[in-house]
């Protein structure tokens, strides 16, 4: 099937290599499948034991699956891992509907599960993952078991305007200065991509357009009241998407069964800036 985010066959191939590459980082072995389904078909990375308790992985914006290479090995640990590529995003996934409602959102995790028989699942979610976890967790609590929102788009505060006018500088003008200028506002030289990741983030921007319809959203106090699964919300003090202080501030005041933290001298790649320290928190409260 054709993937209508890339503007050619070469520009396709180009990333779908890179993104290959990308997975090489990722230890011990994974398979990689592709679920149909009413949006597309999905492109899942599939890891760890096959007897474990599910996890769901949702990766960032324009990032894919495989940028969690430095949390996989420690999370595969404990958990029959499932990378989920979103659809209409930059990565494998093949998108026939774009995503337009929280709605739709939570409809699309729960054909995947169905998919693969996964009746009920922890969550992982970064940035704009963390918002389809808090979406899936809003919408469907009965799928969910326990969720982890990391530095989440939305949800607890608005993202801030500057993230969006860079972000679309940025897909415009793709340019080596301009990608730049736009790590170093988000992370500083707190964090630096690895070669193959960086190739396959080039390649994606260079040869693709998003289909992303779906903004994050801050939720309602009475929809944080109402959330049921147990939470957890992880931040950095340095993050510049939202404010993390806020962030912290509205999970322990509003989610029932929610813990917050925020990491001094981390920002919005918290879990590739301090990997050890997060992969810890996140294992303890998958397991405790």
């Amino acid at each position: 099937m054709t993937n209508p985010i890339f503007r050619s066959p070469a520009a396709e191939d180009a990333y779908l290599k890179a993104y290959a590459a990308s997975l090489t980082l990722w230890p011990g072995p994974f398979e990689r499948l592709n679920v149909p389904g009413r949006f597309g078909v999905t492109h899942v990375v599939a890891t760890g034991p096959a007897d474990a308790p599910p996890l769901i992985l949702l990766h960032g914006m324009s990032v894919s699956s495989t940028s969690w290479y430095a949390s996989i090995g420690a999370l595969a640990r404990v958990r029959r891992c499932y990378a989920l590529d979103y659809p209409g995003d930059i990565n494998c996934s093949v998108c026939t509907q774009p995503l337009r409602t929280r709605e739709e959102a939570a409809e699309w995790v729960t054909e995947v599960l169905d998919r693969l028989k996964v009746e009920r699942a922890d969550f992982v979610g970064l940035s704009f993952g963390g918002f389809l976890t808090m979406n899936y967790a809003s919408k469907m609590p009965a799928r969910v078991r326990r969720a982890i929102a990391l530095c989440p788009a939305g949800v607890l505060t608005p993202v801030r305007a500057e993230f969006a006018l860079r972000l679309a500088a940025l897909i415009l003008f793709p340019t080596p200065a301009m990608r730049k200028s736009f790590t170093y506002w988000m992370l500083q030289d707190r964090y630096l991509r690895p070669p193959l990741l960086e190739q396959q983030f080039t390649a994606g921007l260079k040869g693709s357009r998003t289909l992303i319809r779906l903004r994050p959203v801050k939720f309602s106090d009475d929809e944080l009241r109402a959330m049921r699964p147990r939470v957890l919300v992880l931040t950095g003090d340095r993050e510049v998407l939202c404010n993390p202080q806020e962030v912290v501030r509205r999970a322990r005041a509003l989610i029932p069964d929610g813990e917050a933290e925020s990491f001094p001298n981390a920002g919005h790649a918290l879990p590739l800036e301090l990997p050890e320290l997060v992969n810890a928190r996140m294992v303890r409260f998958l397991t405790q």
